[in-house]
């Protein structure tokens, strides 16, 4: 466990490194909630939390039990999109069950915990303009890069480490106050 939360605190300096001023700030409550996890002794792994609470509604979450990557803003399409014909997926938002307006492939970028920069394209992405999130299926984008093993996530009480094609890169990922791994386009 202690090996855990020395690299846990490594990948937090990580990603401070990568937020607009640092990552200083924490919403009052994420620092509340930091709080309440750190009374035990080993406080000190949580001292640095980064809160990755984003209300721009471009973040995606990434979802291992997603069939398919759902994309909200065409401006993340590459390519025109195309009918979605006789699709079987369909998104609830509200109370009213959907179905996409289109597909296409969609493109983001993001950093590594090494600090790269990656940019990945999402085939086939729905395009659900109404949807509240995007998603990045980690299952079909381990079917796109036809790796079985390799692309996958790992989720923890208080981050999920995503690691992607045939094991090469990863990306820790602090859940904020939703919970949910939030992984905010560059």
């Amino acid at each position: 466990m202690k090996k855990f939360a020395q690299l846990e605190k490594k990948n937090i300096h990580k990603l401070k490194e990568q937020i607009p001023g640092g990552g200083h700030s924490l919403s009052s409550y994420a620092s509340k909630w930091i709080a309440s996890l750190s009374s035990s002794s080993s406080s000190s792994k949580w001292d640095d939390m980064v809160n990755f609470s984003y209300e721009d509604v471009t973040t995606f979450v990434l979802d291992n039990s997603a069939t398919g990557h759902v994309v909200n803003d065409a401006k993340f399409f590459i390519q025109d999109i195309e009918p979605a014909d006789n699709t079987s997926v369909a998104s609830t938002i509200g109370k009213d069950t959907q179905k996409p307006l289109g597909k296409a492939t969609a493109q983001i970028a993001f950093k590594d915990d090494d600090g790269t920069t990656h940019s990945l394209l999402l085939q086939n992405a729905y395009y659900f303009p109404d949807s509240p999130v995007n998603i990045l299926s980690v299952t079909a984008l381990a079917h796109q890069l036809e790796d079985d093993t390799g692309t996958w996530i790992q989720t923890l009480r208080s981050s999920s480490i995503f690691t992607w094609d045939h094991d090469k890169y990863t990306r820790t990922i602090f859940h904020p106050v939703s919970g949910l791994p939030e992984l905010p386009p560059l």
